[in-house]
């Protein structure tokens, strides 16, 4: 049962939803871990996943390095820091 909350949460994360309040919320319906060990509990069965997710993610997205501005990305800052500061208006 724990191995399939771990993944249909990890698979809600995946598409953006999250998983710690999916996990809780199953947690708690369920009665699987008392509450005063909920945070801990999440943050050790999730972090493996998460870990793995950001990995394949970042493996397999490629970046051309034009989309980035250029300069692979640098040039965008020193133009910023030359602008003209507008001055804000409080109300």
């Amino acid at each position: 049962m724990e191995l399939a909350v771990g993944a249909i949460t990890d698979f809600f994360d995946a598409l953006g939803i999250g998983s710690f309040a999916t996990t809780t919320s199953v947690f708690r319906l369920r009665r699987m871990v008392p509450d005063e060990l909920i945070p801990g509990t999440l943050n050790v069965g999730d972090a493996p996943a998460a870990i793995a997710e950001a990995l394949i993610f970042v493996a397999s997205v490629s970046v051309d390095s034009g989309a980035a501005g250029g300069d692979d990305g640098r040039c965008g800052a020193g133009r910023l820091a030359r602008r003209r500061r507008r001055r804000s208006l409080v109300a």
